[in-house]
């Protein structure tokens, strides 16, 4: 069973890489490299003992995308392939839509209907009550400051 990691040379990617290939799984990861370094790949083979496949391909090209998924047999994804840096989605909010909304939509389309796991993000919004902020605690989404990456998962969950 082959699953695709997008973005799984990135910190979050690297470990749940790591974590299917050592359960079994093939791996396939999908990666720009843009946050990663290139020896990854090398490091998660020396952790795992067994190497991932890897390309080199942005998420928000479906033509590559296909042609690296060509004879593949996905059976699930684990979707990581994510911008995730406040500052820059607020001075560059097309960039974060363009990957984190039809990135997206690109991956769905190019391995077709199988199990789909979607990292929305590796940043918390809004203003907590007190710090640290417990687990347990709700998220008041009224204080929750900027809205523009953070509104990629509210529409995506309506596709």
């Amino acid at each position: 069973m082959t699953i695709l990691v997008t973005g799984g040379c990135g910190f979050i990617g690297s470990h749940v890489s790591v974590k299917l290939l050592e359960s079994g799984f093939d791996v396939l990861i999908v990666d720009d490299f843009s946050n990663a370094r290139r020896d990854v790949p090398r490091r998660i083979a020396k952790v795992a003992g067994r190497t991932p496949k890897v390309a080199e391909v942005d998420v928000n090209n479906l033509h590559v995308l296909r042609a690296a998924l060509q004879g593949e047999r996905i059976e699930g994804v684990v979707h990581l392939a994510g911008r995730k840096a406040v500052a820059e989605s607020v001075a560059h909010p097309l960039s974060y839509y363009r990957t984190n909304v039809a990135g997206t939509l690109n991956v769905r389309e190019a391995v077709g209907p199988c199990p789909f796991v979607f990292s929305s993000s590796a940043t918390v919004y809004g203003r907590p009550a007190r710090c640290p902020r417990p687990q347990r605690v709700q998220f008041d989404h009224r204080r929750s400051r900027p809205r523009r990456l953070g509104c990629a998962p509210r529409v995506l969950a309506a596709v």
